[in-house]
Formats: C-alpha cells, structure tokens, sequence
C-alpha cells in the first residue's frame, strides 16, 4: 500500500503467502460488500450505517514484517484512504485512534474469521 497506514496487528505467518491473503482478503471483501448480510456485518465493526458503505478496495491489507529469506512475521495494516473512500465524508475526519480501533474490529470480526473458515492454518494467531 502507497497510502497512509496503521499497524493493526502481526501474526505468524501460516499457510499463505502475504500476497494469497491480500487476495483472499480483497475477494471476502467483494463478496460482504455485495451482501446486504455482509455490508451489516462490515458497517457493524465500522460503526456506521449500511448504507454508508461505498464499493472500495478493502481497507486491509498484508505486508511481511522486516526483510530475509523467509521472514514469519505478518504486519496486519489498515488504511486512512481506502477507509475514507468507503465511508460518508464526515468520518473522514475521525481521530486516528478511532479508525484504528474499528478497522481492528473489521480484521478480528469479519476479515480473520472469513480467512479461517475456508483454511484454518491460513494464518497463526497475533503476536
């Protein structure tokens, strides 16, 4: 991500690359979105109104954590921008804090559940 981030959380890594994740993050984001069921759950960790939510990349995203041949750490990011593309303007000038803490809702709640449904060893527990 080019955007401004937020450290949310870092896992060990498990069965998938940071790059199987961000893609399988960005395809359970397609599907919730497309769901009134799933833009409830999204808008619930959010805290805002279904129908503020906007059809935008998801606002999650997986980086590997320092560098190596094999670097285990994953850095669980959220961003600023994405967040602000998907939500009503007004939210756009929520405290950093805030964000924070609602895209770590986003991840634990809805993203990290989804993930380990289809591959439970897709990624360990947080660090």
């Amino acid at each position: 991500m080019s955007e401004p981030t937020i450290e949310l959380a870092e896992h060990t890594r498990g069965s998938l690359t940071p790059e199987q994740l961000n893609q399988r993050i960005a395809e359970i984001w397609h599907e919730k979105i497309g769901s009134e069921a799933g833009r409830g759950e999204i808008s619930e960790a959010l805290e805002l109104r279904p129908d503020d939510l906007r059809n935008a990349p998801a606002p999650i995203s997986v980086e590997t954590a320092g560098s190596g041949f094999a670097p285990t750490v994953l850095i669980i990011l959220g961003s600023h921008l994405l967040l602000s593309e998907i939500v009503i303007p007004a939210a756009k000038d929520a405290l950093k804090d805030v964000v924070k803490e609602r895209l770590v809702r986003l991840w634990k709640q809805v993203l990290l559940p989804a993930i380990r449904r289809e591959d439970e060893n897709a990624i360990d527990e947080a660090k």
